[in-house]
């Protein structure tokens, strides 16, 4: 079967090379690393602007999940960092009814939603693309409510 190349097609085949490198199911990196990689396999230029629109037509049609990200700078400016980019099981079922050769285990999360073992350590451990980890010390809680002064009942 022939695979249909277009430029909608490249946006998701773009992160799933990032997935494949990273052996993850998710993706975080700048849209100007997508565009690139789709230039480097493809050989053509997307603009960030046709870059957004395949894009927010892929999150419409429920083949791609993006959680946007920020940081706030110690001057209180706030910065933009890469975004999370996912492909879903039912992009990653579209990739390959289009005739994609995809890794096992992304068609294992589609069709079995089966994780891969990295990405189950970190299901445990409570992190994952759309969560953060928490700053500070342990016991920072604990020596906050020893602290505190219980109200006086009457």
């Amino acid at each position: 079967m022939p695979k249909e190349r277009t430029p909608f097609v490249d946006v998701l085949i773009a992160s799933v090379r990032i997935e494949v490198n990273s052996k993850k199911t998710w993706c975080f990196s700048y849209r100007l690393t997508l565009i690139n990689n789709i230039f480097k396999h493809c050989g053509y230029v997307l603009s960030t602007r046709m870059y957004n629109y395949y894009q927010k037509q892929a999150v419409e049609a429920g083949l791609m999940k993006v959680w946007k990200q920020w940081g706030r700078n110690p001057d209180g400016t706030i910065y933009g960092k890469p975004s999370n980019r996912q492909i879903t099981p039912k992009g990653l079922k579209y990739l390959w009814k289009k005739g994609f050769d995809l890794p096992k285990y992304l068609l294992d999360w589609a069709y079995h939603h089966i994780l891969p073992f990295k990405e189950k350590l970190l299901k445990l451990a409570g992190r994952g693309p759309d969560r953060q980890q928490r700053t500070g010390e342990p016991e920072a809680l604990g020596s906050i409510l020893n602290g505190m002064v219980a109200p006086e009942i009457v």
